[in-house]
């Protein structure tokens, strides 16, 4: 059951990143990825 909090956890801090990186480049595709 530690499992599906793990998952969540790392979406979040990798979704926030690619913003700050891919400001100007649209981070549709990229979100879906990550």
């Amino acid at each position: 059951m530690k499992r599906p909090e793990v998952l969540p956890q790392i979406p979040p801090p990798l979704a926030p990143r690619a913003r700050g990186v891919w400001g100007a480049v649209p981070v549709f595709p990229f979100d879906q990825g990550f």
